[in-house]
């Protein structure tokens, strides 16, 4: 049983968690994030945690000191983890355009490469507002509309040029609802070939914005 002088974060008293504890909280994390991807938040208990790392539910909370701290550290990774790899993505860009694609591919290819973290931010966005909150609070990152990032991007473009005139906002919500759309296709059917279906969103989205579609995108 944890202490009063215990830290969920290490697990002990006045010093950083050994490798081997730091394995574990990772491991555990790790199989947080599938529960929730299959069960959903909701259904996720202390006791199927425990389970699934073959640990008792006291093991869990030495770590964690609650069942919620266990939720929040796996979608803050599931959410920190995603945020990154976009990132780098759109920063590689060479063109303002050419980020607006990577954002989407780079949304894309994190789906399919990491698809119980997607499930684990789609429940947040859909089922717990505070806890997408609370989640960017703990990655750094200051919590903001889904559509911000993309629209920042595409109003770059516009004051390039490379993007004709249109409400940034509208525009963004458009082509991430399309991203979402074929992303749920995928997840329906695993046959479903997303990086095409990714392709034909982009060239769409192009083909009504710009007088020529781009070809770095």
């Amino acid at each position: 049983m944890m202490t009063s002088k215990q830290t969920p974060a290490s697990g002990r008293t006045g010093r950083a968690p050994t490798f081997t504890e730091a394995a574990r909280r990772e491991q555990i994390i790790g199989l947080t994030i599938d529960l929730i991807a299959e069960r959903g938040i909701a259904r996720t208990t202390l006791a199927l945690i425990a389970e699934a790392a073959g640990v008792t539910k006291p093991a869990v909370l030495y770590f964690f000191g609650t069942k919620d701290a266990v939720i929040k550290a796996a979608c803050a990774h599931a959410l920190g983890s995603a945020v990154e790899a976009i990132a780098q993505a759109v920063m590689a860009a060479p063109t303002p355009t050419a980020a607006v694609a990577a954002y989407v591919r780079s949304t894309v290819q994190f789906t399919i490469e990491h698809p119980s973290q997607i499930k684990v931010m789609t429940e947040m966005l859909t089922s717990d507002q505070d806890l997408v909150t609370q989640s960017a609070e703990a990655i750094g990152e200051e919590p903001a509309p889904q559509w911000q990032a993309l629209a920042g991007l595409i109003e770059q473009a516009q004051r390039g040029g490379e993007l004709s005139p249109a409400d940034p906002r509208t525009a963004a919500i458009g082509l991430i609802g399309a991203t979402n759309a074929i992303v749920g296709e995928w997840f329906s059917d695993p046959s479903f070939d997303l990086r095409a279906a990714t392709d034909e969103v982009l060239r769409l989205f192009f083909r009504a914005t710009t007088a020529d579609h781009p070809a770095e995108t």
